[in-house]
């Protein structure tokens, strides 16, 4: 494990200036190799991207919760892993603050590498931006999610089915189902 627990105090971080163009293309949660720290280097951030009002309902959000499910669903162009996240809403636990789900190619080992590097840290950061790719504000949270474990519960469950034809895979998957499909 990676102990990336912050211990400088408040500060202020900006996005990395090698962010490729058009990073953020649709209000989603997104990784990204960050250096918050020079002492432990790059490390896996999430970003939550939303171009809308709602990015400061987060924010001031109280307690901000983050919870992951992981999952596998099967569609006809092969399985695919899903990382669902979500701001749980305690009002009302059957429709959370917030969510995001995240298709992933279960035999593409580059496209899940950051996952497990961000599963090895000891804490998560998580930061919220706006539509003016600015930094709303950032969460730390303590790495209780076992992505580790999930990740590998869903390679092994699929690794004897075809390989994942991946676009069209993820295109069936949002035809098919929503979040709250998932989150249940």
């Amino acid at each position: 494990m990676i102990n990336n627990k912050w211990k400088h105090g408040k500060v202020s971080f900006k996005l990395p200036e090698d962010l490729p163009i058009n990073f953020f293309t649709t209000e989603m949660i997104y990784y990204i190799p960050m250096t918050l720290d020079p002492d432990i280097g790059e490390e896996i951030c999430l970003a939550i991207y939303d171009p809308t009002d709602f990015i400061y309902t987060l924010k001031n959000t109280k307690p901000l919760d983050l919870f992951l499910n992981v999952g596998v669903v099967k569609t006809s162009q092969g399985p695919l892993l899903i990382l669902l996240f979500y701001v749980p809403n305690y009002l009302n636990p059957s429709d959370p603050i917030y969510g995001s789900d995240r298709p992933l190619n279960p035999f593409d080992d580059a496209g899940l590498k950051p996952w497990f590097k961000l599963a090895d840290q000891t804490h998560w950061h998580v930061i919220l931006v706006n539509k003016e790719l600015e930094l709303v504000d950032l969460f730390e949270f303590e790495n209780v999610f076992k992505l580790r474990e999930g990740l590998e519960t869903g390679i092994n469950t699929v690794k004897d089915l075809k390989h994942t034809n991946y676009i069209p895979a993820v295109s069936e998957y949002f035809t098919n189902y929503n979040m709250f499909d998932i989150l249940k």
